[in-house]
């Protein structure tokens, strides 16, 4: 299975001999998979994974069409109540690197491995083995070309 490590990004210096490893407590390991449990138990998932607001949204949702089902008793609206577990099943783990990116996290590697502990002890074998004194957090990305003001074809510059 492929894993996508993920660490805080921080400008503290490197750790001293005997905290070697310190550095990569922080690193988490995200699956490329589907989010089984997810699917099965939809509110206790996205609590485990501190996931509140698409809690909150996945209880509304819920709640709202449940409600709908019980005044109409259709069962197509029974089954619209069971897509948001089916977007988690599908999502939910990349409703997880979302949250990881906008707490300061960086991705930092992906890694085949069998489960989330070994992708975690097979990317710090990876980085001992390199020698490099910490993983580079900074990631560039090439700026988006501006939109152009001119609607239409042709830009106003062409005569």
């Amino acid at each position: 299975m492929i894993y996508t490590i993920y660490m805080q990004n921080d400008d503290t210096p490197p750790p001293s001999e005997g905290a070697e490893d310190a550095r990569f407590d922080g690193a988490v390991a995200i699956p490329e998979s589907l989010a089984k449990w997810a699917i099965v138990f939809p509110p206790f998932w996205l609590a485990w994974h501190r996931l509140w607001w698409p809690l909150v949204i996945y209880m509304l949702v819920v709640i709202l069409s449940l409600s709908a089902f019980a005044v109409s008793r259709s069962t197509t609206i029974l089954i619209l109540a069971s897509l948001p577990g089916l977007y988690l099943l599908l999502e939910g783990h990349q409703l997880r690197r979302q949250k990881y990116e906008s707490q300061g996290f960086n991705l930092v590697d992906v890694i085949d491995a069998s489960n989330e502990q070994s992708a975690i002890n097979r990317f710090i074998a990876n980085w001992k083995d390199q020698d490099q004194p910490s993983p580079k957090f900074k990631q560039t990305f090439p700026k988006r070309p501006q939109p152009s003001p001119s609607l239409g074809l042709f830009s106003g510059n062409e005569g």
